[in-house]
């Protein structure tokens, strides 16, 4: 989200002065003109700075997604840490319940024995 905010405000200047130029009736960046004439030291400059200004833009915003990379990986090796924990819980527990179980109807077992032999 922050990268697209970013690119957003960037092409919006770059959309502006582009606008500018061919409002004073110079090409756009990037365009040659109908004549054939070659472009001038000065439009040369602004398609130089306007390039320069998308490396800029294009490594900011890998640097940005790096960051997503790294700290994506991070919570994920955090979730999974905390889940094989959960998961060593979870079998405690299921053995409990097990055991539990058990007991039950051991003492079940042993109530119905005592049903038995009482005189009815």
């Amino acid at each position: 989200m922050r990268g697209a905010c970013v690119t957003v405000v960037a092409c919006a200047f770059a959309l502006s002065a582009v606008h500018a130029q061919t409002s004073a009736g110079k090409s756009a960046p990037g365009e040659e003109r109908a004549t054939g004439v070659a472009p001038t030291p000065h439009a040369q400059q602004v398609r130089a700075t306007m390039a320069y200004r998308d490396v800029q833009q294009a490594a900011f915003e890998s640097k940005l997604a790096e960051q997503d990379v790294l700290n994506t990986q991070e919570a994920y090796n955090i979730t999974r840490a905390r889940a094989d924990a959960l998961k060593i819980e979870l079998e405690k527990a299921i053995k409990a319940r097990d055991a539990a179980k058990a007991r039950e109807a051991a003492a079940r077992k042993r109530y119905d024995e005592v049903l038995q032999q009482a005189p009815r």
